[in-house]
């Protein structure tokens, strides 16, 4: 997640139908770094908010926390996205998404022993491993079929399983296209990471397979698509440093950001406790 962006562009090879070069261009797009600091910002700015209304009780955080809350998934999608085209980047998807396959079951393992009220059984570092070693299974099949095609069957079959939670597959907004799973499913305790889970089932932060891989995948095909039209001048260009900063180092400000957040709020309720 933390890996340089650079612009490698294959020679002899096509990507899209159009030739493109193998020598790697040493220019780091930073568009990439941009739009994805910016997605971690929020990501720590609506996990203050969760912090302060969940575990020290604070009624106006839990009211800004309902306020920013339908939002959220839209920044968790970019970051998504994002993580999603820079597998273009990568030399091994699945070394990469093996690696953080790793931390992910190793956050799993801390937050159930120890914070077991917070534990992430599934979040969304769980989901990009997983989809990060799918890649390069069905990278062949993503570039056989035209990006166009690609891009309606990821929006399509989002959509399709968005639901898949509350019991159906089919159009959220359209009743008559649903099919309704066996409720028996809804009792396996071990589908959770497909998004059938028992009434029983909490993760503090939760991104099943089901439908948010499809918005890994468009990340895919759109960084496909760039890989065949190339980068425009103004996306080398770092224009925010701050959010290109936390875009670099993404996968370290997820893993120490919560920690450091639960620490301050700790620290200035201790002071406020002690006047």
């Amino acid at each position: 997640m933390s890996q340089s962006f650079y612009a490698i562009i294959n020679e002899n090879s096509f990507i899209g139908g159009l030739a493109i070069s193998h020598k790697p261009m040493e220019k780091r797009v930073y568009f990439w770094d941009q739009l994805r600091g910016f997605a971690v910002f929020c990501m720590i700015f609506y996990h203050a908010f969760y912090s302060m209304a969940s575990m020290f009780l604070i009624d106006w955080a839990n009211k800004l926390l309902m306020f920013f809350e339908p939002v959220e998934p839209l920044f968790a999608g970019l970051f998504i996205v994002i993580s999603g085209i820079c597998t273009r980047f990568s030399r091994s998807n699945f070394l990469r998404g093996a690696k953080l396959l790793f931390i992910a079951l190793g956050i799993s393992l801390v937050t159930n022993l120890f914070l077991p009220s917070q534990r992430i059984q599934f979040g969304i570092l769980h989901l990009l491993s997983c989809c990060m070693i799918f890649c390069d299974v069905l990278w062949p099949l993503l570039d056989k079929l035209p990006i166009y095609v690609n891009i309606l069957v990821c929006c399509l079959f989002y959509l399709l399983t968005s639901q898949i939670s509350s019991g159906f597959i089919g159009l959220p907004f359209f009743r008559p296209i649903r099919f309704y799973l066996p409720h028996t499913l809804y009792q396996k305790e071990f589908l959770f990471s497909i998004g059938i889970c028992t009434d029983k089932f909490y993760s503090s932060d939760y991104f099943p397979l089901l439908p948010w891989m499809f918005i890994f995948f468009l990340g895919v095909v759109i960084g496909r698509w760039f890989a065949s039209i190339g980068y425009s001048s103004w996306m080398y260009k770092n224009y925010i440093p701050f959010f290109s900063f936390f875009g670099r180092y993404s996968l370290l400000t997820y893993l120490i950001h919560q920690p450091v957040i639960y620490v301050v709020l700790w620290a200035i309720f201790a002071l406020k406790g002690g006047q």
